[in-house]
């Protein structure tokens, strides 16, 4: 058995709003890449040790001065490995719900996707034509926040991992 084990934990606390009406409100999708890459040499071979991380963030306000909050917490526990021909995977549970703390006051329907990958890596050989192991844990988190205009106030959130 080869594995490494986890225990971390994600914390998402978010506010979100358009306070200056509905000419400036825009559903904006922003990404950031971000990439750093160094070469190491164990014994006479080259490795080069890689980290990706993107960000993105993409608005969806409908209404004059839409605005959401909300905040909770996820918890990562497992092995992260193989147990003979079995990938083990760590498992995430919901510690704080993040649906129950959805906040926002608007008479349209307001939503704000955020998503960030990391990936590392170890390439052996040249960095053009390397090969070698990687990771890469992606999460993504999608929050809806109805009309307050409703009888019932709709709301819905996800966070999606792997």
């Amino acid at each position: 058995m080869r594995s490494a084990r986890a225990a971390a934990s994600a914390r998402v606390l978010l506010a979100a709003g358009d306070s200056d009406g509905l000419s400036y409100n825009r559903q904006i999708k922003t990404e950031i890449p971000v990439e750093l890459s160094e070469q190491i040499w164990v014994g006479e071979i080259p490795v080069t040790l890689k980290q990706k991380f993107r960000l993105l963030v993409q608005t969806a306000f409908t209404a004059k001065n839409g605005n959401l909050s909300a905040s909770g917490l996820w918890k990562l526990d497992g092995s992260l490995g193989f147990n003979g021909q079995t990938l083990l995977t760590p498992e995430m549970t919901e510690e704080v719900s993040i649906l129950e703390s959805l906040r926002g006051v608007s008479v349209g329907v307001n939503g704000i996707v955020v998503a960030a990958e990391f990936r590392f890596g170890a390439t052996i050989g040249l960095p053009v034509a390397g090969a070698g192991p990687w990771g890469s844990l992606t999460m993504s988190l999608g929050l809806t926040n109805g009309s307050s205009l409703g009888i019932v106030q709709c709301k819905q959130g996800r966070l999606w991992a792997r």
